[in-house]
């Protein structure tokens, strides 16, 4: 959980993160929820980019639930 709050943008901007981090930032959900509610509550950024942060939150669940489900029956045949 540290490391991800640490790469969130949420306590300092992620253009401070050298090139590497940035993008290990940019693939966190939580950085996506961050820009998402920014955008939302202060009214910053364009309805395609705010679109596109929900939409990765979405598929990033949607993938998490498949793979919980699979690995869930799996354990349910043994």
């Amino acid at each position: 959980m540290i490391p991800m709050f640490l790469f969130s943008g949420t306590f300092f901007p992620v253009s401070q993160l050298p090139d590497a981090l940035r993008w290990l930032a940019y693939l966190t959900p939580l950085w996506h929820g961050v820009a998402l509610c920014r955008g939302l509550a202060l009214g910053v950024g364009s309805a395609a980019a705010l679109t596109l942060h929900a939409l990765v939150l979405v598929a990033m669940g949607l993938a998490g639930l498949l793979i919980a489900r699979r690995n869930y029956r799996r354990r349910l045949e043994w």
